[in-house]
């Protein structure tokens, strides 16, 4: 269960740093949504911590596997559930950031880190 008040100071931080985004999920196959939801999330670049232990299977080159064109995607779980769109969220599903037109597709979707917050968090990276 969410705590109140963190709920409140995440969605204060929200109106402040976030940013309309539509998410999709897409059918297999054909690429067509099936299901579209625009809400308010922040979205930022994703820096890998060169101190940090690679995540396992990958070379230490790449601390974690984060790229230049991976994002961290936060979105209030109460606004997409609001919006219709269905959860949780899944690897696979697309992201349209509005501000800058770019299209992400989730990659790994956190539902335990800020479930305390009623968020979700997400990595995405830029579709071509």
């Amino acid at each position: 269960m969410s705590d109140a008040s963190t709920v409140a100071a995440y969605r204060e931080a929200f109106a402040v740093a976030g940013q309309a985004v539509t998410f999709q999920r897409v059918a297999p196959g054909s690429g067509a949504a099936v299901a579209s939801a625009t809400v308010t999330a922040v979205v930022r670049s994703v820096t890998p911590d060169g101190a940090a232990v690679s995540r396992e299977g990958f070379s230490a080159s790449k601390p974690g596997a984060i790229t230049q064109s991976a994002r961290r995607v936060l979105a209030m779980k109460d606004d997409l559930a609001g919006a219709g769109f269905p959860l949780p969220v899944q690897k696979g599903d697309r992201i349209l950031v509005a501000e800058t037109g770019e299209w992400l597709q989730v990659e790994d979707v956190d539902n335990s880190k800020r479930f305390f917050a009623g968020c979700v968090e997400m990595i995405a990276r830029g579709v071509a």
